[in-house]
């Protein structure tokens, strides 16, 4: 018999290579291996791809149109090229069996077997043999013995760590041959898009074909219409594979009315579930109908330690989800079951076992607060809060929350518990937003709706924080002293260290460090217990905080480290993102502005993600005042641009404060005096406490020695710059860091008012002895670099070769010429006056420790002609 032969296929096989390797082991021991998958899973690329490197010969028999009428033999007859096939089922076994006795060993591949896979096990079990294999495609195992089940899982999904997984590159491959002229495709889109269809090769082909008339991110947007939009009309493609309803259909079709039902009931779960969920929504012992659906590849299944879970695949769920019923009683069961498993997980939340148990039913939780009426939706979210707020997204979150506690207001069906719990999640949820009106008011109905005292603790102690939050530390204090009294007779520790912990912070922000420290070392005995990792680690930052301010950034560093390592182990991710924000705030304070910066940018990018906007916008500012301290005055000014939207209402209080006043400064430093004047007097009338007094005088001070730098005389400027230069000393030491920021830009402003910072220009600077020094040419490009590098990266050398291309961009020169060409531009800027500031230690570089400013008439001007 000639070796069959198979058309080439029309998408190379990707992804698959395990599975390959499993395929021939597998043929190697046994005579006869299924390979068994859902519809469209690609069970037949699979196969085809394996008999075309296996040696041997094989014979290629597809019973996609196969019956029990029809009969099996009769097809498998035909694909053998025996004659006379058309006889009795009976005769055509008898034929294929001598056939097959006559030829040397071949493989016989049985493609799509599900609708007659009773049939098929009989034949191969009558035919199998050492010289007759068998390797077949299937939704369901053959479960005769000696058989090899290969299961045939979805491509496996793009992500960070993996961005050209294979359903990644079989999506461009298809979305290539639709469009070819399409742009570049938006990598967000084409994530959605694979993870919606759980990785299913059918269906990524079936998308990808619509973007000869789709965009991909019209694509990404429609497929909730997919049972419509993944269709073909390729005329090479199996009647069955056409659209992807059909080939799920047929799944179905070939299930017991029972097993039907059960389908249907199971794709309630849009998470993952076990055998004790599965039995609470099907109403009764689920094993026999749950082993059955895993059998025809309905259900997916996962057996971890101890546990084995089950799962559907996206679009098999949202098929079967259309057959239940609106009020039918499963759905009940299951809004029961989950909020039921949810409550207790939640009790546990302070726990990494309890987190992780809540996080397995936060997708199910999700569908209950879509799916359910007012008061199962309501109390989903309240229980979803956690994980949101400490995980995120928050933002829409917050949203969701707020609309359904506003229209439950009047419910009054609804728990007092719940209530008070959903209340509590809002609260917190538009805190982190800065949206602390909203959070101050449901923290507030929290005190007052409060079904025990434990609850009233914590409405007190999110009106307190809020308080604080809003410049009102007085009145935040009041509510927190009396959630103390309330939480401390109920023998609630964890309640008990987050009042006191959020008290030594309100007199942390006030400056009384003494107070703070005390009430922090209160909290730290209640934070020792086994389940209280993230209070122990809120207690770490707050001390790391003390240390920071006394300007101790290596002791602070270790405390920000541990928080780091206990907010990871309980996945925390949002009080994570903040230890990278205050990481940089300890390489601000050394001066190491490239590792401030990559951090604060790291901090920011995480926390836009999660949709903390308060801390975004924290260290957004922080990293304004980085820029500040660097000379950066223009990239400081968009910085704290974005930090004034990000921050919100969290500017009515000390946070405002000490944005304003970095913002202010900013203006001064970026050109606009009188525009920063205004701000700075703006934000000494908004102060809420004495480091903010203490903070805005630096600045003043700062501003002054500006206005100084106008002088007309030398021995004018001189003569302010020591007298300023005695205020500055004179000062009381700094409270916190904030105020050391600013006393850094203030000194800064000293050392350019008596001649001993960088003043710089667009083609030239202003030598050690007030001398303006204009560059063109390469002289010109040379010190721009210098100074693009000095402010991007302090103490960073530029080598020859970077200073070559920098200053003769358009020329090819040899190194031993350019060379000598940089040496000699080099020693003009020496001569020209730049000796002072210029470094050649490894490279040539201008000295970090230099201040630097920009030349007073070069400040950027608007179209009236004022600075800006």
């Amino acid at each position: 018999m000639a070796h069959a032969k198979l058309a080439s296929p029309v998408t190379p096989l990707l992804g698959r290579t395990r599975e390959l390797a499993t395929v021939a082991a597998a043929l190697g021991s046994s005579s006869v291996v299924t390979l068994w998958g859902p519809a469209g899973i690609g069970k037949t690329s699979l196969a085809r791809a394996a008999v075309a490197v296996l040696p041997g010969r094989f014979v290629f028999c597809s019973l996609a149109l196969c019956t029990a009428e029809t009969g099996v033999a009769a097809e498998v007859a035909k694909a053998l090229g025996l004659h006379g096939a058309a006889g009795s089922e009976e005769e055509c076994l008898t034929m294929v069996a001598k056939a097959l006795e006559r030829i040397d060993r071949t493989l016989i591949v049985l493609d799509n077997v599900e609708q007659v896979v009773d049939e098929v096990a009989e034949l191969v079990r009558e035919l199998v043999s050492d010289d007759a294999r068998f390797l077949v495609t299937s939704r369901e195992p053959l479960q005769i013995a000696g058989e090899l089940v290969v299961p045939v899982p979805p491509l496996a999904l793009p992500s960070d760590r993996d961005p050209d997984a294979p359903a990644a590159q079989l999506f461009r491959l298809r979305a290539a041959a639709a469009s070819p002229d399409a742009p570049k495709m938006n990598p967000d889109c084409e994530r959605a898009i694979v993870a919606r269809l759980g990785g299913i090769p059918l269906a990524i082909e079936l998308a990808a074909a619509r973007l000869d008339v789709l965009t991909v991110e019209e694509l990404a947007a429609r497929l909730d219409e997919w049972p419509t939009l993944l269709r073909s009309g390729r005329r090479d493609i199996d009647e069955r594979h056409r659209t992807l309803v059909r080939a799920i259909d047929l799944s179905f079709e070939l299930l017991r009315p029972e097993d039907a039902t059960a389908a249907a009931e199971l794709s309630l779960f849009r998470g993952r579930f076990d055998m004790g969920a599965a039995t609470a929504v099907l109403g009764g012992p689920a094993e026999d109908r749950v082993q059955s659906l895993v059998r025809k590849s309905l259900l997916g299944a996962l057996r971890a330690e101890h546990h084995v879970w089950f799962s559907m695949l996206p679009t098999v769920r949202e098929f079967a989800l259309q057959r239940v019923a609106s009020g039918a009683p499963a759905r009940e069961r299951y809004a029961t079951f989950v909020l039921g498993r949810a409550r207790a997980a939640k009790s546990r939340f302070e726990t990494a076992q309890g987190a992780a148990e809540l996080a397995e039913l936060q997708e199910d939780l999700e569908a209950v607060a879509e799916r359910s009426p007012g008061r199962e939706a309501l109390e989903a979210l309240a229980l979803l809060w956690p994980l949101a707020v400490f995980r995120g997204p928050i933002v829409s979150f917050a949203s969701r929350i707020a609309d359904r506690l506003d229209a439950a207001r009047d419910d009054a069906s609804v728990p007092a518990e719940v209530r008070a719990e959903a209340l509590r999640g809002s609260g917190e949820a538009h805190y982190a937003t800065s949206s602390l009106d909203r959070a101050q008011r449901d923290f507030e109905e929290l005190c007052r709706v409060a079904p025990d005292a434990a609850h009233r603790a914590l409405g007190l102690l999110g009106a307190g924080r809020t308080l604080n939050a809003q410049g009102r530390s007085s009145e935040g204090e009041e509510r927190l002293r009396e959630g103390i009294a309330l939480a401390e007779p109920l023998g609630d520790a964890a309640l008990s260290c987050d009042l006191w912990t959020t008290l030594g912070t309100v007199l942390h922000n006030r400056g009384e460090l003494t107070g703070a420290r005390a009430y922090y070392t209160r909290a730290l005995p209640l934070a020792q217990g086994p389940d209280l990792l993230r209070k122990r680690a809120l207690l770490a930052i707050k001390l790391g905080f003390l240390e920071h301010d006394a300007g101790n950034p290596v002791a602070a560093r270790a405390s920000f480290a541990e928080a780091r390592d206990a907010f990871a182990a309980v996945e925390d991710a949002r009080h994570a993102a903040h230890q990278w924000g205050y990481f940089g705030n300890t390489y601000r304070a050394e001066g190491n502005v490239v590792e401030a910066e990559r951090h604060y940018r790291e901090a920011m990018d995480r926390l836009g993600r999660i949709g903390d906007r308060m801390f975004e916008g924290v260290f957004t500012m922080d990293l304004g005042a980085l820029y500040l301290t660097a000379g950066r005055f223009d990239e400081a000014r968009a910085a704290l641009l974005r930090a004034q939207d990000l921050l919100g209402a969290s500017r009515r209080g000390h946070l405002g404060v000490v944005h304003a006043g970095y913002a202010a400064i900013a203006r001064v430093l970026g050109g606009d005096r009188e525009g920063g004047a205004r701000d700075l007097a703006a934000a000494a009338e908004r102060i809420v406490d004495a480091p903010g007094t203490a903070y805005l005088a630096v600045h003043g001070l700062t501003l002054r020695a500006e206005d100084a730098r106008g002088g007309a005389t030398a021995n004018g400027r001189a003569k302010a710059g020591k007298d300023l230069a005695k205020e500055l000393a004179a000062l009381p030491p700094p409270v916190n860091d904030h105020v050391r920021v600013a006393m850094r830009v203030a000194e800064h402003s000293l050392a350019a008012l008596r001649g001993e910072a960088l003043v710089y220009r667009k083609s030239g600077f202003v030598s050690a002895a007030g001398e303006d020094v204009p560059l063109k040419g390469p002289l010109a490009l040379l010190f721009r670099a210098l100074l693009d590098a000095r402010l991007a990266t302090p103490g960073a050398p530029l080598s020859t070769a970077e200073l070559l291309r920098a200053g003769w961009p358009a020329e090819r020169v040899l190194a031993k010429a350019g060379a000598i060409r940089v040496r000699v531009s080099i020693a003009k800027l020496r001569a020209l006056g730049l000796a002072t500031w210029l470094r050649s230690e490894g490279g040539y570089f201008l000295d970090p420790a230099v201040p630097l400013r920009r030349a007073l008439d070069e400040a950027p001007r608007a179209k009236s002609g004022k600075p800006v």
